[in-house]
């Protein structure tokens, strides 16, 4: 359970205008917060956009949805309104708090707590509408009152959440080993020459590649190379709950949308170069660049014009024809010498791409129908595949005479039960070694009758 509170230690913001009240509940709160060895920042009004941006590594967020309390500024205390603030006014502080909520998700994605005095359904009504909350699981925003969190108890509140959340506890793990990692990288390369980014810099411009890219692609790699795979708590991220819920709450475009992540980039996270796994999208056809990327850059003082990229030609896979090479032993596919398949490429489509459909073409004719790039593994694994099939050798046809002949019908029909009760059901592969043996034993019965 501390190894869980732990994930939340850090930083903790709260946003509140009677944090300079003695005995107010949310000062009780910022000195509970203070106890479990936190740092708090107090705010009596939502931070500025650049005050924002220095709050970006707080563990979570507190904000008093009532933050313009008119009532407290005319001297009356308690939580029962007497005073109602105008509806005019009370709009836009209901915007103000509502921009605040969307500019935290973009910059950070941290828990935040939400007081009210109000009937919390009115908060998290106006939440929903603004597309900030969608009262399940997923949410990280807690409209509840002081009193609640102050029985509760914020990190047992916290470690509840993330114990029912696999994502964010999977997420929250990762970010913690990812910055231990990130400073150790960040000494060693401290101690060495200052003037490592010049060598590597000029390096980068010899070769008339983007400098700015292959910087930021080398200090990645060093960093996810220093990254020892991080322990997740199986009982958390495996839980028979969560396990149970998969089949009744997880739609398979949004696993698809997970997988796309891992493989693709899409053009508005792309610098302006062209490289080798950029896919473009023209008359409802995909093609993809397999020119290595040394041979996508200018040379001998050329523009963008003087590149040429091979592209081969790829087709959308329907859900008909998805099943025809899909093999479910191994949960992949069984693609020919002439083609190779990416599975959730772009917005959940597989597309199938045809290396006999290879065009050369201009960059600068193709630059403005890219629509993203395919990324290693699954660039270099098209790359290694086309490369096959442009050096693949023909051999004869192996004569029939040569050829076994097929077991007999009958001998198929008999053998079924046999081949039926070796299946181990047991295994990851027995549904498939029972389904084979059933459809042969079948197709048996069927020819010999």
């Amino acid at each position: 359970m501390s190894e869980l509170k732990d994930l939340f230690r850090g930083i903790a913001v709260l946003i509140d205008d009677e944090l300079e009240v003695p005995d107010s509940n949310i000062g009780l709160l910022a000195t509970r917060i203070e106890a479990e060895n936190c740092y708090v920042i107090k705010l009596l009004k939502l931070p500025t956009e650049k005050q924002l941006v220095s709050l970006t590594e707080a563990a979570f967020f507190i904000l008093d949805w009532n933050l313009h309390n008119i009532q407290a500024e005319a001297g009356i205390s308690g939580d029962i309104p007497i005073l109602r603030t105008p509806s005019g006014l009370s709009k836009k502080h209901v915007n103000a708090n509502l921009q605040f909520l969307k500019k935290i998700r973009a910059r950070r994605f941290a828990p935040v707590f939400i007081f009210t005095n109000e009937a919390p359904e009115m908060v998290k009504t106006v939440l929903f509408e603004a597309g900030l909350y969608s009262d399940s699981p997923s949410d990280h925003i807690f409209v509840l009152g002081k009193d609640k969190v102050l029985a509760a108890g914020v990190f047992e509140t916290l470690t509840q959440w993330i114990q029912g959340h696999p994502s964010a506890y999977v997420l929250k793990r990762w970010e913690a080993a990812y910055a231990d990692t990130r400073n150790s990288f960040f000494v060693d390369f401290y101690s060495i020459s200052h003037l490592w980014p010049v060598v590597l810099w000029v390096t980068y411009s010899s070769d008339h590649v983007s400098e700015a890219a292959e910087l930021t692609s080398m200090i990645g790699r060093n960093i996810m190379s220093r990254l020892a795979p991080v322990q997740f708590d199986h009982n958390i991220v495996a839980a028979a709950k969560h396990v149970e819920a998969v089949n009744k709450e997880v739609k398979p475009e949004e696993v698809r949308k997970v997988l796309e992540g891992e493989r693709f980039i899409r053009q508005d996270q792309l610098q302006a170069e062209v490289s080798v796994g950029d896919v473009f999208k023209h008359q409802g056809k995909y093609f993809v660049n397999v020119r290595p990327e040394c041979d996508c850059i200018p040379r001998n003082g050329g523009g963008d014009d003087s590149i040429d990229i091979y592209l081969i030609r790829g087709d959308k896979v329907s859900d008909k024809k998805f099943h025809d090479t899909f093999n479910t032993d191994f949960g992949n596919f069984n693609d020919k010498d002439t083609n190779g398949t990416v599975f959730a490429m772009y917005d959940g489509v597989t597309v199938c791409f045809q290396f006999k459909e290879l065009q050369i073409g201009k960059w600068t004719e193709w630059q403005d129908k890219r629509i993203g790039r395919l990324i290693p593994p699954y660039s270099t694994k098209l790359q290694q595949r086309f490369a096959s099939f442009i050096q693949r050798v023909a051999l004869t046809r192996i004569p029939k005479h040569a050829v076994p002949n097929k077991p007999a019908a009958a001998a198929i029909v008999n053998e079924g039960p046999a081949q039926l009760a070796k299946a181990d059901l047991t295994a990851p592969t027995g549904i498939a070694q029972l389904m084979a043996a059933a459809s042969k034993w079948l197709r048996g019965i069927f020819l010999k009758g």
